[in-house]
């Protein structure tokens, strides 16, 4: 089989630092492993195979990383993660096929020591706290979740429904104070998102996040009642 060389050119260059750049932003690693196949197929303007520190180890990367991006889209999850720990991606579907309240909350942390901008990261450190009844935690992780995600409509309504049931429990349970304290939060969370929406471009609403201008009338109707 003829190999293939690439021109060691402003070209090859451009395409080698354009390739490098976004494997600094890529969590699947597909830009990474094909720029290390660049990287040992190139050669420079005469054809001579271009030199490297050490072309065996640079194509035994570019296999390593390729088998752990592998096992993860084969949902071998904590496999791939034991190979590459910085798979964000990975972490977030090991992360969403969690049901223990303990374990959700670890591989949150463990998302967010990679990238704090995950809001469902947040989303289910606030699920495991509401799983152990911990309604203060719950809260204050919903609110880092909704910073993350202003326009995500069903967060916000699976957040008042919550809330709507720890209005409830406290109510029930003879906690007034508690009681209120959820229903001021279901009326600020309702006023935020209605006020992140109408500083929208109304072109943009149309065209782009398509989003839910209002919601359910149990929540309105709750939201009214924590003003």
């Amino acid at each position: 089989m003829k190999k293939i060389a690439f021109k060691f050119s402003f070209i090859a260059l451009f395409a080698a630092a354009a390739i490098l750049l976004h494997s600094l932003f890529d969590f699947d690693l597909e830009f990474i492993s094909v720029f290390l196949i660049l990287a040992v197929c190139m050669t420079d303007t005469s054809g001579a195979p271009l030199k490297i520190g050490n072309r065996s180890l640079t194509a035994a990367a570019s296999v390593y990383f390729s088998a752990a991006l592998s096992l993860s889209y084969f949902g071998r999850l904590g496999e791939s993660l034991a190979m590459y720990p910085f798979n964000t991606e990975c972490g977030i579907k090991l992360m969403e096929a969690t049901k223990d309240a303990d374990a959700l909350g670890r591989r949150a942390d463990a998302v967010l020591r990679l990238n704090k901008s995950v809001a469902d990261a947040y989303a289910s450190k606030a699920a495991s706290d509401y799983m152990k009844g911990d309604f203060g935690g719950f809260i204050e992780n919903m609110r880092e979740a909704l910073d993350r995600a202003p326009f995500d409509y069903k967060l916000h309504e699976n957040y008042c429904y919550l809330l709507m049931s720890g209005t409830e429990y406290y109510e029930k349970s003879g906690d007034a104070a508690s009681a209120d304290i959820c229903r001021k939060e279901i009326s600020n969370a309702v006023t935020r998102y209605k006020k992140t929406l109408s500083e929208i471009n109304p072109l943009y609403k149309k065209t782009v996040i398509s989003p839910v201008f209002s919601f359910p009338d149990d929540i309105e109707a709750a939201a009214l009642s924590g003003d």
